[in-house]
Formats: C-alpha cells, structure tokens, sequence
C-alpha cells in the first residue's frame, strides 16, 4: 500500500497531464475526499463519478493509487488533508 502523500502527488501529476491548472479550480474551504460532491474531481468535473469516467479511471484501485479515493473510511480525513496541502504548497510557489 503506497503512503497518503505518494498517492497524492501521484494524483497530482496525473492531473496536471490530463487537466493542466486544475489546483487553481479547488476551493479548499469546501474540499472534502470523503464527499463525492466535494473531492477533488468533484471539484473538476461536477462530480465524482463523472471525474473518474472522464479520466478513464474505472478500476477502483487506480483512484486509490492516485489518491481519489481512500483504501478505507477512516482515511479521508488524512487524504484531504493531503490534498490541501499540496494545493495550498502550489499556490505558494
């Protein structure tokens, strides 16, 4: 199992070749891993579902790798944690 912050930056990078200058479309006061209306493809692509088709991402276990989606409930928290991080780190750059 890779570590939260590899997953993310992995996700990251994904994105940054599918949806170059997506971290500057999240609102980081509503971003929420956990909540399929406030994830980050939530917040790129209206919902989560939606995010993950668009992306060809339908194996489950790609979206875990990526950080999308986490490997069990408990680990949201830790995953949008994250994902803020990285996002608040880039915009600081």
């Amino acid at each position: 199992m890779l570590d939260i912050e590899v997953r993310v930056k992995d996700g990251a990078a994904f994105l940054d070749e599918k949806r170059p200058g997506w971290a500057d479309e999240i609102d980081l006061e509503t971003l929420d891993v956990a909540d399929g209306d406030y994830c980050v493809l939530a917040q790129l692509y209206d919902d989560y579902n939606t995010g993950y088709y668009v992306l060809g991402l339908d194996d489950v276990w790609d979206r875990r790798d990526l950080g999308f989606s986490a490997i069990g409930y408990d680990e949201y928290p830790a995953l949008t944690d994250a994902w803020h991080a990285l996002i608040t780190e880039r915009r600081a750059a």
